[in-house]
């Protein structure tokens, strides 16, 4: 039996639902995901194909379109045999199983993963959503002479991203050719000098005169605004980004919210619980049944809640939680934007869970 070509993701063939071709490709692993309770692998070779999925990845001083990332399950005992390669290839002792754990998420891009796999690419919900066969990390003296020219693409395109390089250089020394990699020095250090250059040229070119340009024309910040059902798409990792969502808050956890202040320590101190924010897209109606993909929570912590209830101290709030919750009950059941990040919330003594967390009500 013949072997799957081996190609970059951007020569995979165009499939039609119910169609299935079979190919091998080399990767970098961005991330290991837990979606539609099952584990999925997010990978990229930075090459473009139209039938790649929704989802982006920014992280690590990597900025992949959603077009370069793709997406595949990976059963239980792949992801062992993957650890063990991993462990022994770069004799470490980092346990990536232990690691995604109970929180289903791991972002590994900064462990410079690289693995060849065989796929059987098929369509799922439009979107390409391979199976895939025998992860191993890549070894190019193993490579034959159709795989090695694609392994070394995805080498250079890796050293290009030099901020991202600079943070998994230490693994380079043995996942990636030295030649390659002094390659990559030597252009890092000839641009740094014609930086240097350039920063000279401009200094004795421009005089005092130019601070007085016109700089009264502003150009407007337009950010993206997504709905709820968008944001349940993204990946749970750590961003520092904010995102604008339109939503519609439907309830609250606790929804009596006596159970939020509930015993003082002192009288400076009163312990203020989370309050969770139950917020779905803004088209649902009293019919509508929550599920998965049209509802999340959005959690607002201490400092927050005092705002966003009028109260100056956790004392205050403590004294008039029925007032305070009548004073939020005008922002429910309607239509509003809010702005929200992805933060860590303990969910017990040592797990920590990636959540979404109110940054302000905008409007």
């Amino acid at each position: 039996m013949n072997a799957p070509p081996f190609l970059k993701v951007k020569e995979f063939p165009s499939i039609q639902e119910g169609e299935i071709r079979k190919v091998s490709t080399c990767l970098l692993v961005l991330e290991f995901v837990n979606c539609y309770q099952r584990m999925h692998l997010r990978c990229t070779d930075f090459t473009s194909n139209p039938q790649n999925g929704q989802i982006a990845y920014k992280q690590n001083n990597l900025d992949v379109p959603p077009d370069q990332l793709i997406s595949f399950p990976m059963l239980e005992r792949e992801f062992d045999s993957l650890n063990k390669s991993y462990q022994e290839f770069y004799n470490e002792d980092f346990d990536l199983v232990n690691a995604y754990g109970d929180n289903k998420y791991l972002d590994v891009s900064d462990r410079l993963i690289v693995i060849t796999v065989n796929l059987t690419l098929r369509l799922y919900k439009g979107c390409l959503e391979p199976y895939l066969y025998d992860p191993d990390l890549v070894e190019l003296k193993a490579c034959d002479t159709n795989d090695k020219p694609v392994v070394l693409d995805l080498f250079e395109e890796i050293r290009s991203r030099k901020e991202y390089f600079k943070s998994v250089e230490h693994l380079a020394k043995t996942m990636i050719p030295e030649d390659l990699r002094l390659e990559c020095s030597a252009i890092a250090k000839k641009e740094s000098e014609l930086i240097s250059i350039e920063d000279y040229i401009v200094d004795i070119e421009f005089s005092d005169d130019d601070d007085e340009l016109d700089t009264s024309v502003v150009i407007p910040d337009t950010r993206r605004v997504y709905s709820v059902s968008e944001i349940k798409k993204m990946p749970m990792c750590l961003d520092e980004t904010p995102y604008l969502v339109n939503a519609k808050i439907c309830g609250t956890f606790p929804d009596d919210w006596i159970y939020l202040a509930t015993r003082m320590l002192t009288p400076q101190q009163i312990p203020i619980r989370d309050l969770e924010l139950i917020v779905a897209d803004v088209d649902v109606d009293e019919e509508t049944i929550l599920d998965e993909q049209n509802s999340t929570s959005v959690f607002v912590g201490c400092e927050n809640l005092l705002k966003l209830t009028g109260c100056k101290s956790q004392k205050q709030f403590y004294g008039n939680v029925s007032r305070a919750k009548l004073r939020f009950a005008g922002k429910m059941g309607t239509p509003i934007q809010l702005e929200i990040m992805k933060d860590k919330k303990a969910i017990n003594s040592d797990t920590l869970k990636v959540v979404w967390s109110l940054v302000q009500i905008v409007s």
